[in-house]
């Protein structure tokens, strides 16, 4: 987040800075209580939209969305991205070698672009975002009753150990006692 504290307190000024992409615009002087309180409530409005998206990625993954649920955000253009990254991923969900730089060109942006734009909305590294969604399925295959060797492989990991430490890491417990 942004929050420009400057001593150009015009309207031209304001709408300037705010219209390059800050989060908010405080001119001087300023009262310390205020800032901290903007700075706690952006983040914590930041949190808060990145768990939406997070929890939109896992309705996708079950294939249990019935019903889009916008009460964080009415922002249907950074639903639509969310929602098409994360087809893209489940589509090639066995694909060990898909990657940050095939799900960019597969969403037609590029790499720096792409990491700025799936940062802001989810809190995650593209990496981590397509790890995540690859977790959730291997999650959702190994509560059905799938063993860990073919959830491993329709899940994209090929190295059992490796997906088991992170599969751990992600949900706090081994997949075997998943």
């Amino acid at each position: 987040p942004v929050i420009l504290l400057t001593a150009k307190a015009s309207k031209d000024f304001i709408i300037e800075g705010l219209e390059t992409g800050a989060d908010d615009y405080i001119t001087k002087p300023f009262d310390a209580e205020i800032l901290k309180t903007k700075i706690e409530t952006t983040l914590a409005n930041r949190r808060r939209m990145s768990e939406y998206y997070k929890h939109r990625v896992n309705n996708i993954v079950a294939e249990s969305e019935t019903q889009q649920d916008n009460t964080v955000t009415d922002n249907n253009e950074d639903n639509d991205f969310i929602d098409k990254a994360t087809a893209i991923v489940m589509k090639n969900m066995g694909d060990t070698d898909f990657g940050i730089d095939n799900l960019c060109r597969e969403m037609a942006m590029s790499r720096t672009l792409f990491y700025g734009k799936i940062k802001t909305l989810t809190a995650q590294t593209p990496q981590d975002f397509i790890r995540y969604i690859r977790l959730h399925r291997a999650a959702k295959l190994l509560h059905e009753g799938k063993q860990i060797l073919d959830v491993c492989a329709i899940c994209g990991f090929t190295n059992s150990k490796h997906f088991s430490t992170v599969f751990k890491k992600q949900f706090g417990v081994s997949p075997s006692k998943f």
